[in-house]
């Protein structure tokens, strides 16, 4: 755990270097904060805009980016997974959009104080409409309530080629457990947007898909035997037995029950053999073969084997508070917060050892390492699903007294 005044130095560090070096224009749609070299990839997005909120940052930058990647929406809702700087959609990101467009704008409604600014823009929210319903209807290919990852690609764990097929190829199969729970938490989202805006006809719907995907995902995804949630192989219809960060996404979703939260836990997360590593969370469990430090043959893209990044760390982590896991909680905010004694911002750090790779500095959603422990001890949590949340403002105030 950070002492105080290298916590200050740190985060100093973050107040000078990261906007400066993760601000770009567009015109005409404005500033946007990207990590990526400009490029706005769609789930980063969305922990990158709780870094900016509790770093001060312009609310703006969240809506320019929400905006650009609307605009390249096609008809049948379809809409980019990323965008460069300069507009262009890279040929090789066809895949549908991660599915945190909603809870991006209810973040942002969150930072502005109300919805006001997307009831002047409706066309705004008939687009994440249009989104929202590609995913849910659309990728629902085998109709059983639950959508599927066009590729591993798409789930932004770029390597991960056991879970959802090859990189940059077309697989259309796995109905994911981190998928499917985003998909819990954007209805949730949607219905509150609608809610706020007063479009009461579509607040009901929403709510009601949220809760027949929790159903489908203890239906299907859940392995009694083995104590997990597994993604589901939507052609062969069978579980895809390989253990996952992924597996953990229905806590933050609210998707599992108690004795199935319990498992998770105590079987899985806290197991030495598997996810309980000296750096945690890994993105593969130590027990699967493809848990390396590296890339196995024919892999490209980030690595997510025996790594630990900060997305996946932060959703378990309010996971395991949504289901009174406090001291795990803790445990786990306290172990990311130390990856920054050795390479401060990284990309990623090895579980193994700690030690950080990737992009250095990395100005993305790495970050978040510095505020978990702070928002346990606040008692805030700016990814709660309500019409008002009032994390960052919260943390802001606290910021101000501890510097």
């Amino acid at each position: 755990m950070l002492e105080q005044e290298r916590w200050r130095t740190y985060y100093q560090m973050m107040l000078g270097v990261f906007p400066a070096d993760s601000i770009y224009w567009r015109h005409p749609a404005g500033s946007f904060y990207s990590a990526y070299r400009g490029t706005i990839f769609a789930w980063d997005q969305f922990f990158d805009a709780i870094v900016q909120m509790y770093m001060g940052l312009p609310s703006e930058y969240t809506r320019t980016a929400l905006e650009i990647i609307l605009s390249h929406q096609k008809k049948n809702g379809h809409s980019p997974r990323s965008v460069r700087g300069d507009g262009t959609v890279y040929h090789k990101h066809w895949d549908h959009s991660q599915p945190f467009l909603c809870q991006s704008a209810l973040l942002l409604s969150h930072r502005v104080g109300g919805a006001k600014w997307l009831e002047k823009d409706i066309s705004f929210y008939d687009k994440l409409k249009k989104y929202l319903d590609y995913w849910l209807d659309h990728e629902d290919r085998r109709g059983a309530g639950l959508s599927v990852w066009q590729y591993t690609g798409a789930t932004g764990m770029d390597n991960l080629h056991e879970r959802a097929g090859r990189f940059g190829e077309d697989e259309s199969f796995c109905e994911g457990a981190d998928l499917n729970s985003y998909l819990v938490r954007e209805c949730r989202a949607m219905a509150l947007l609608a809610e706020m805006i007063g479009r009461t006809e579509d607040v009901a719907g929403y709510r009601e898909r949220a809760e027949k995907r929790v159903a489908a995902i203890r239906k299907w995804l859940w392995n009694e035997e083995d104590g997990m949630f597994y993604d589901y192989h939507a052609r062969e219809e069978r579980p895809i037995k390989v253990k996952c960060v992924s597996a953990f996404a229905p806590l933050w979703a609210r998707a599992a029950d108690s004795e199935q939260a319990e498992r998770l836990v105590r079987e899985h997360l806290l197991n030495p053999e598997e996810f309980y590593r000296p750096y945690r969370i890994p993105a593969l469990a130590a027990s699967e073969p493809g848990y390396v430090t590296g890339y196995l043959p024919g892999e490209t893209g980030c690595s997510w084997r025996a790594f630990v990044w900060a997305p996946t760390n932060y959703y378990v982590f309010q996971g395991l508070r949504n289901y009174g896991y406090d001291e795990e909680a803790r445990d786990l905010a306290e172990n990311s917060e130390d990856l920054l004694h050795f390479n401060q911002f990284c990309e990623y750090y090895s579980s193994e050892h700690g030690t950080g790779t990737g992009r250095k500095p990395f100005t993305g959603w790495t970050g978040l390492f510095m505020f978990m422990r702070r928002e346990l001890e606040l008692g805030v949590d700016p990814t709660i699903l309500e019409p008002i949340n009032q994390a960052g403002e919260k943390m802001r105030q606290h910021l101000e007294n501890s510097m």
